[in-house]
């Protein structure tokens, strides 16, 4: 129906910001633990966890660049 592309374009952008969210607390929870950051990153983007923003934003959580 008409709208119906703005609609799932919305929806698309409450899943990314979730999954942001989602990110972001996992590497504050992983360095407040003393895990190694990278070889975690490494871990969950090859299972259920990994995604496309967890691929994109990687060096960016390792580098702690969140412009």
């Amino acid at each position: 129906p008409h709208g119906a592309g703005q609609t799932v374009k919305a929806a698309n952008q409450l899943i990314v910001a979730v999954n942001l969210q989602a990110c972001a607390e996992a590497v504050v929870f992983l360095e407040k633990s003393g895990v190694d950051l990278a070889a975690a990153l490494e871990v969950l983007g090859g299972g259920l966890a990994g995604s496309t923003v967890l691929a994109r934003k990687k060096t960016n959580f390792l580098t702690r660049d969140f412009t």
